[in-house]
């Protein structure tokens, strides 16, 4: 058996395989020396399916990309690494005690040479697990804070991230996805390895100061949003489960808290630096 720890939103990750694994691609900057002794927050097992494994449980969700089964207390997750192919997949089964992916033997050598891993954590559920959730958002470090530019794809996240750091020297933490997780009475963002096409993880943590729901606009205007308000558009720019309802009900009490702790903001914004200044001023408010 092969080990790799990682180290993601402070949580201690280890995953034991059946075969090497070489390229992490973006995990490396999460991945920590494995120590023996070391007890991790959460395990995974990386083992090959059986010949004679067929679907078990009730089917709770069926697309291209993904078949959800419930078999008990278990989650059956299927990942279609060929869209639409049913007959090529990662099987990923979540349980209290750990979790097992399973890769099928006879793609080994096709599947191993891109295989991610990242990609079938399905981090969001041991997030949850540990007061924490994934929010779409490019996240930048201001003054020893962090500020998350939340918006759908090719709203201008990115952009305005990149508008922070070289106006104001901001550090940009991650490109398309922070991992945000409630400390006592405290929220701190992380760095993910899930970072888009902006290519941008790191391993860098910072308290929260702001979330910035962002629309393009032909003006630079700045309000606080009411907390119901932020909670309906963080909540659409969450990675939510919907298919579990205790996942979904979870999520929303966490949500709850995080809108009534940490000022929201919707910045209508040109791509310009008059939108850094605008928004500044709200801060610094």
């Amino acid at each position: 058996m092969y080990y790799y720890d990682f180290c993601i939103a402070d949580l201690t990750i280890r995953v034991g395989s059946s075969v090497p694994l070489e390229n992490f691609y973006e995990l490396q900057p999460f991945e920590v020396l494995y120590d023996p002794d070391m007890e991790p927050d959460v395990r995974y097992e990386i083992c090959i399916l059986p010949d004679d494994w067929h679907e078990n449980g009730n089917l709770v969700l069926k697309n291209e990309q993904n078949a959800v089964y419930r078999s008990g207390k278990e989650w059956h997750r299927y990942f279609y690494w060929v869209a639409g192919s049913d007959r090529r997949f990662v099987l990923l089964i979540q349980r209290e005690e750990g979790n097992v992916i399973y890769l099928q033997s006879n793609r080994l050598e096709e599947f191993l040479p891109r295989f991610r891993l990242s990609a079938f954590l399905s981090l969001e559920r041991e997030l949850l697990r540990n007061n924490g959730f994934l929010l779409h958002a490019s996240v930048i470090e201001w003054r020893g804070r962090g500020v998350l530019f939340s918006a759908p794809s090719g709203t201008g996240k990115s952009t305005q991230a990149e508008l922070w750091h070289r106006e104001r020297g901001s550090k940009i933490i991650n490109g398309d996805r922070g991992l945000i997780r409630k400390c006592n009475s405290d929220f701190w963002v992380y760095g993910s390895p899930y970072a888009g096409t902006s290519g941008i993880f790191t391993d860098i943590s910072v308290p929260i100061c702001a979330i910035v729901v962002l629309s393009q606009g032909q003006e630079n205007r700045v309000e606080r949003l009411s907390a119901p308000d932020a909670f309906r558009q963080l909540y659409r720019e969450s990675t939510v489960l919907s298919w579990d309802a205790e996942f979904s009900d979870n999520i929303s009490q966490l949500l709850g808290d995080l809108v009534l702790s940490i000022p929201v903001f919707h910045l209508t914004c040109t791509p310009t630096k008059d939108a850094v200044a605008t928004l500044e001023e709200a801060l610094l408010k």
